[in-house]
């Protein structure tokens, strides 16, 4: 109960860790500044999980994003603090860059490393895209075609293939989609993509 409050009066009523200690010790509770400053830093891991869970449910069940960014100097050092959301969800991070490569890899969301990168340069190779049956997406896998890699490093993963025109024709309960990472490329799990040229 001690803990809750302390994180509460710390992260909600924005008390400081100095006036967090005196009220402590006025309540007659026997605690160091180390130990507040460990309380209210260490062992957070979970809520940074679940902070990253809300970039990525949002991305997820939203059709477009806004961002923005700010900076400000702290100890004589420039920082930036990047917003992402929209009606249904708000996302910040406080990075020490404000580069285009630095807005991707948060918009990765704990992504691995280059997955997005990777996907879109498969995407670019692609002039149309169809969302497909499973019973469809192993056939194909079973006549030889092999599905793209990075689908595997997307979370939920994906079955991505390349297929020629000719062998479209031939793909019952296809849905065209927009090759494009939004809702409707994340949501289908089972993808066929059809080769430019």
């Amino acid at each position: 109960m001690l803990i809750s409050f302390m994180l509460y009066q710390y992260y909600h009523a924005h008390v400081t860790q100095p006036l967090i200690l005196e009220q402590h010790l006025e309540f007659g509770i026997d605690i160091s500044s180390g130990q507040v400053n460990r309380i209210i830093t260490e062992g957070k891991e979970r809520y940074h999980a679940e902070k990253d869970e809300i970039l990525r449910a949002g991305l997820e069940v939203s059709r477009y994003i806004h961002v923005d960014d700010t900076g400000a100097r702290h100890q004589g050092r420039n920082g930036y603090c990047t917003h992402i959301g929209n009606e249904l969800f708000a996302w910040f991070a406080s990075t020490q860059s404000k580069s285009r490569t630095n807005f991707l890899e948060l918009l990765r969301a704990g992504h691995a490393k280059g997955v997005w990168f990777r996907l879109r340069r498969v995407l670019m190779n692609a002039e149309a895209a169809y969302a497909v049956s499973e019973k469809e997406a192993r056939r194909l896998l079973d006549e030889g075609l092999l599905p793209e890699p990075v689908g595997g490093d997307l979370e939920p993963p994906k079955t991505l293939i390349f297929i020629d025109r000719e062998s479209l024709k031939e793909i019952e309960g296809r849905r065209k989609i927009p090759i494009s990472l939004g809702h409707e490329f994340l949501e289908a799990r089972w993808l066929v993509l059809v080769r430019q040229g």
